[in-house]
């Protein structure tokens, strides 16, 4: 009987589980009302410059064509679904895309370098700013849950709240990269000595340190409302992700949603919430997101904006190993038996079953062998 057992080979699940992943993700953002969009893979450098993330030009794929003009590969589709954005007349508010798109720049994956990848991702343009995120987190939510992603997380951190620390600790430009680092980092004892080594005062060293803390959770905005509790801006932001987290917390998204002001990762044209998303079983983080507000101002008017995008390379990575969850490898569509000589009446029968909707699996039959 093992001849009758339906396999899928190693490269026909790696399609398959590329397929799932595309096509549950786009079906999940259409039910939320994020239309697909596409944006060109070719574009002039100068043209979309002004709001492309530093890193992600270093790590773009740049030439001079013909014409003398510089041109880029596509390193983000953030940027560029904004420069579409702002060459609309009268866009509709709130405006929500989705997308798959080919990414071209340097990608330092588990074993080697990568060029080419895929982003797969939705933007929300316009509205309230507190819905909106509230509404793109709950939408990443639900795409890593229908994925079926082991162990899916999402850590929310918050922009403003280390923009604002570090300049009103009065800490010099050039350290505060390596200070943000550091917390990203979660490392402490370097976020301690560096802030030391600036001559800002403890108030401002024990709020970086807070962010910088293995802990995470509430505890960590109320380790930095107790040293600045007249702070007002601070503690409008505060208030603001403590809102957030209510939210999902009521929602019953705790167990996969979290307050973790360390993780200031993902582009620099991030302006208020950030977050990281991450799974069991891949090499680095799979996704990021967060809100943009000056972004779409690089190219026109400012309009405020929240996204994120999910790696398909990592998420394909993380799924492989649950791969057999996706595909029944041992059954296979009722056989149809098709006479080779004489086809007709045999594959009669497959439209027949096609026809109502069943599955088909034809085997051919040469009454002369």
């Amino acid at each position: 009987m093992s001849e009758y057992l339906y396999t899928t080979p190693p490269l026909d699940r790696s399609v398959g589980l590329r397929r799932h992943v595309m096509t549950t993700s786009m079906r999940s953002f259409g039910a939320w009302g994020y239309r697909e969009t596409q944006v060109p893979l070719l574009h002039f450098f100068e043209a979309i410059r002004p709001g492309l993330d530093p890193d992600g030009i270093e790590r773009s794929f740049r030439f001079v064509d013909r014409g003398g003009n510089l041109m880029i590969l596509r390193p983000d589709v953030t940027p560029l679904i904004a420069q579409s954005y702002a060459r609309m007349r009268s866009p509709a508010k709130p405006l929500r895309v989705s997308y798959t798109h080919k990414i071209v720049r340097v990608e330092r994956a588990f074993t080697r370098d990568e060029l080419e990848s895929y982003q797969i991702g939705i933007e929300h343009i316009g509205g309230d700013s507190f819905m909106a995120d509230v509404e793109v987190l709950i939408v990443a939510l639900e795409v890593l849950s229908k994925l079926g992603l082991p162990d899916y997380h999402i850590s929310i951190a918050d922009h403003q709240v280390a923009e604002h620390l570090l300049r009103s600790s009065g800490v010099p430009q050039r350290l505060r990269d390596r200070i943000r680092a550091a917390v990203i980092a979660r490392d402490a004892d370097d976020v301690h000595a560096l802030m030391v080594k600036a001559g800002a005062r403890s108030q401002y060293v024990e709020g970086l340190l807070a962010m910088a803390s293995l802990d995470g959770g509430r505890q960590q905005l109320e380790r930095i409302r107790a040293v600045f509790p007249y702070d007002r801006r601070l503690g409008e932001r505060l208030d603001y992700l403590e809102r957030i987290d209510d939210v999902l917390t009521q929602l019953g998204f705790a167990e996969h949603a979290s307050i973790e002001l360390g993780e200031l990762t993902g582009a620099s044209y991030y302006t208020g919430i950030g977050f990281a998303i991450v799974t069991e079983g891949a090499s680095r983080e799979i996704g990021q997101g967060g809100r943009y507000d000056e972004l779409i101002g690089c190219y026109g008017k400012s309009t405020p904006a929240v996204g994120f995008s999910i790696s398909l390379g990592s998420v394909l990575q993380a799924l492989e190993p649950h791969a057999d969850n996706f595909f029944d490898t041992t059954q296979r569509p009722p056989a149809v038996a098709v006479d080779a000589a004489d086809p007709v009446a045999g594959l009669r029968v497959a439209l027949e079953r096609r026809e109502r909707g069943d599955a088909v699996l034809i085997t051919s039959v040469n009454p002369s062998e």
